[in-house]
């Protein structure tokens, strides 16, 4: 490696560690394992800190505390690799054993790799364990080996996709909420982000993210904290992720000069609009409260219905004429709950009809129940149901439900796993109930956070009285206290009460 110091990497983007604790030796030895080498590009890493030993190195994996974490992440392995200028540099790892392919490099040093030893930790969520298995799967390293009856491998599967399983209505058994990667679709090639116009705009947030691979860039863009990210571009050549608030002026057939740029090997994706629709073909509802009539595709019509503030459009009716020249779009602020029992359920070979899924704005707990008393209790219907009528419900706040997989049995309660610090939810396992927490809600147009609720005070109706009864007498002596004072500061003896005050413990002297 060259000694040239253009060759270091920004040390202004990675935090100064000067000294490490007494326990730190211990921290390695005993939750590090050395597990061999790896060839890191310094310029390519993503996570680094300069640091003077591995046991450094160690104890910020262990705690997380580097500079500048994204909101998902979990330090389980790093490299110690020997900066050209003197030094070291740790380079840390998210959710993974093994060394980030995209900062490896064959012709640079070999740096020591450590990886967290399993063992020592007892016990470990299984939205952790789900998290570290996708994140081998984007990185194309979890793999399946058939072996026959000598242990020898046969056949090698590769894992392809990983996705969370929803259950779908209207259909048995459970389909799939897809990878990141396919909630957006290709919208142009060899365009990208005009960054410097972006970023000397104050209307528009801009993110970039360099060597990730193509569904950690969609992932960025999906969980984006700070607004709704639709769009993101991304270079399978040089792994660079950009993803902005910008997505709502791109036009695939004409996109702005001002904000867009034509880039070789850049492709640009959109949030596919139909990702979060239910589609019924061959149905349409009856209910219609709006017509658009310039939406030729499913997915024009799905983004007029998003994006309609004349009604709050849950679902449309997407027809064509019977020689298939011309469409029609009709929005509706009503959704289809149940196929066979809904009254306002066509019939037509001309129509498809889309409602949005509110099952997405939950969080899936599985074998998990509520011991509180819900507010209503639904037979005979199923999850998706069960997720639109708690988000639409207007008769109470839903803020979750359970669902008994056994007798399709849906509770609707107040209470989320939000309030578990605040409020005794009496929460148990039951392996025939799933529980759904709301996450989110909209309110006048705007997509809300479920917060959780306050913590009740303690106080009962007894204390409450007794504090009531102390605050009037006190009160009272107060006033009287007050007015005796100001009468005597004023000299108006003749104003003050005839008043006498009596000392029962008082005893008279007598005289002998």
């Amino acid at each position: 490696m060259s000694t040239d110091a253009s060759n270091v990497p920004d040390k202004s983007s990675f935090c100064k560690i000067e000294k490490y604790s007494k326990n730190a030796h211990h921290t390695l030895k005993y939750h590090f394992i050395k597990n061999g080498k790896s060839k890191v590009d310094l310029q390519k890493v993503k996570h680094g800190v300069p640091a003077n030993s591995p046991e450094t190195c160690a104890e910020i994996c262990l705690s997380d505390s580097q500079y500048n974490l994204p909101l998902d992440y979990k330090c389980m392995s790093f490299d110690l690799c020997m900066q050209p200028v003197g030094g070291f540099l740790c380079s840390f790892y998210n959710y993974s054993l093994s060394t980030d392919p995209s900062v490896v490099s064959e012709n640079m040093p070999e740096c020591d790799h450590y990886s967290k030893i399993t063992e020592w930790y007892d016990s470990a969520s299984k939205e952790a364990l789900f998290r570290m298995i996708e994140e081998s799967v984007v990185r194309k390293e979890l793999y399946l080996d058939v072996k026959d009856d000598k242990g020898n491998p046969v056949l090698t599967f590769s894992a392809f996709d990983i996705f969370q399983a929803t259950e779908s209505f209207g259909q048995s058994g459970s389909s799939g909420q897809t990878s990141f990667i396919k909630q957006f679709v290709l919208a142009a090639g060899n365009i990208d982000f005009n960054e410097t116009t972006i970023l000397n705009s104050e209307q528009f947030i801009f993110r970039k993210n360099n060597g990730t691979s193509w569904d950690e860039c969609a992932r960025n863009c999906v969980r984006e904290p700070s607004f709704e990210c639709q769009i993101y571009t991304y270079s399978k050549d040089t792994r660079e992720c950009k993803w902005s608030s910008i997505g709502e002026l791109f036009d695939s057939q004409n996109p702005s000069k001002m904000y867009f740029i034509e880039k070789e090997g850049v492709e640009i994706f959109i949030k596919d609009p139909l990702y979060n629709y239910i589609k019924y073909p061959s149905k349409v509802t009856s209910v219609v409260d709006y017509s658009v009539q310039d939406a030729s595709t499913e997915s024009e019509c799905a983004i007029r219905c998003n994006k309609e503030t004349s009604l709050k459009c849950r679902s449309f009716n997407f027809c064509s004429s019977d020689d298939g020249t011309s469409y029609r779009c009709l929005l509706s602020e009503t959704n289809i709950h149940n196929l066979d029992k809904d009254p306002n359920v066509v019939t037509t070979s001309l129509c498809s009809h889309f409602s949005k899924r509110a099952l997405n704005d939950f969080l899936l707990i599985s074998h998990t129940q509520l011991g509180v008393e819900p507010q209503t209790r639904l037979s005979r219907t199923n999850v998706e149901s069960c997720a639109e009528i708690c988000s639409y419900d207007d008769t109470f706040f839903c803020r979750s439900f359970d669902f008994d997989t056994e007798t399709n049995t849906c509770y609707l309660y107040r209470e989320n796993l939000a309030d578990k610090y605040n409020i005794e939810l009496g929460i148990k396992t039951n392996q025939k109930i799933n529980h759904y927490s709301r996450q989110y809600y909209e309110k006048d147009g705007a997509l809300k956070n479920i917060e959780p609720l306050d913590k009740p005070s303690g106080i009962g109706a007894g204390t409450i009285l007794g504090i009531v009864i102390v605050i009037i007498i006190g009160g009272t002596f107060f006033g009287i206290l007050t007015a005796f004072v100001y009468l005597k500061l004023s000299k108006k003896n003749d104003l003050l009460p005839v008043m006498k005050f009596v000392n029962p413990n008082y005893s008279k002297q007598v005289d002998e």
